[in-house]
């Protein structure tokens, strides 16, 4: 298995994502030969190496050779990314990411998604950078994408509806219910095509994920900052040596109503990543970040034959290695409970969740 990871430590961008592509393996001329296959006209790919505070990056430019440009529903996007031969995993996900495009200016503008006049977003490089990306990843053979929280700048940017509020309003309806944080720069540092691809495309937000690195490679915004203004994006496979348990996540998710018929409990996320850092399983209730899809269901089938009543913490961006993990548990099985600790956050409100006097160490 191959993982993406985005690094969004400057934000992150169209052209941003295409440049870290490029610079991670993706072969320039094989990639303009296939978005030549787009019904798209008037316009030009380039790429330049950069340095940014020293760091060497990739600088990617859609040049637009014909100025005047049709305007553009969502149906028109839908039209160009399917009528060619292009992987269909490919046209899937870019029109993916142009629907979640539609639905956040359709929010801020009070209309429906099939009535938003694509401007900016519509444009020939925005159909270049969304379409690129998803094939660039594809070209990579890259199987999950995983991405750091988003940093959100301040102040005003400049559009075709006048000044308006940094992070854009479409950005922020794009970025509902994923992490981000105030940065004290005075830019916008996530575009709305940057929004929706890594929302659309990511598995997970979360810190660095557990992996064996491969390549690292930078995509340059195109605004020189004090700081590097770049998107880094790492390549690996999986960690998988005995220490590569679950991944903490520390508050960053909140993973929603508890299910106590299917044995998943979702408590506040805190105390799960201190659940996590002390290694516990809690015996008689679920202490889990595990979802009700398959392969949450497959977790709690296994681990509560090993020990009935009982799963472990494990966060869904590090479901790859499950198997791994309840192997373990197998061979660890029978280690001795231990008195059970004090949490952290409100006590009264974790005792009425997991009222159980002891827990049971799990396997490293």
């Amino acid at each position: 298995m191959k993982i993406a990871y985005f690094d969004c430590f400057s934000g992150i961008s169209g052209d941003m994502c295409l440049g870290a592509l490029i610079g991670a393996g993706v072969d320039f001329e094989q990639l303009k030969e296939e978005l030549a296959k787009l019904p798209v006209k008037g316009y030009a790919l380039r790429r330049e190496k950069v340095k940014r505070n020293g760091i060497t990056a990739v600088n990617v430019f859609v040049d637009l050779l014909e100025v005047s440009q049709p305007e553009r529903h969502l149906a028109d996007i839908y039209q160009i990314i399917t009528d060619n031969t292009l992987p269909e995993e490919v046209k899937e996900k870019s029109k993916a990411v142009f629907n979640r495009l539609a639905v956040a200016e359709a929010a801020v503008h009070d209309t429906t998604p099939d009535c938003i006049h694509f401007h900016e977003v519509g444009a020939v490089d925005a159909i270049v950078d969304v379409v690129g990306t998803v094939l660039g990843l594809h070209l990579l053979g890259v199987d999950k994408v995983y991405s750091s929280p988003l940093p959100m700048g301040k102040g005003f940017i400049q559009c075709m509806h006048g000044i308006i509020p940094s992070p854009a309003p479409a950005t922020l309806e794009i970025l509902q219910n994923v992490p981000i944080y105030g940065a004290d720069i005075g830019e916008e540092l996530v575009t709305p095509t940057g929004a929706a691809l890594i929302s659309t495309l990511t598995e997970a937000f979360t810190e660095f994920p557990a992996l064996t690195v491969e390549k690292i490679s930078y995509g340059a915004g195109k605004k020189v900052m004090e700081h590097p203004n770049l998107l880094r994006l790492i390549i690996g496979k999986p960690y998988e040596s005995r220490r590569s348990g679950p991944i903490p996540c520390h508050g960053r998710h909140d993973h929603g109503p508890r299910h106590d018929n299917n044995h998943v409990q979702h408590g506040p996320g805190h105390k799960h990543g201190h659940m996590y850092e002390h290694g516990h399983l809690q015996d008689g209730k679920c202490i889990t970040w595990v979802d009700t899809d398959a392969a949450g269901q497959s977790i709690a089938t296994a681990v509560a034959e090993i020990l009935p009543g009982s799963l472990f913490v494990l966060p869904p961006e590090n479901l790859y290695n499950y198997k791994d993990w309840v192997s373990r548990l197998k061979e660890n099985k029978n280690l001795a409970d231990t008195e059970q600790e004090e949490y952290l956050g409100e006590p009264e409100t974790w005792d009425k969740l997991f009222k159980p006097a002891k827990t049971v160490c799990a396997p490293y």
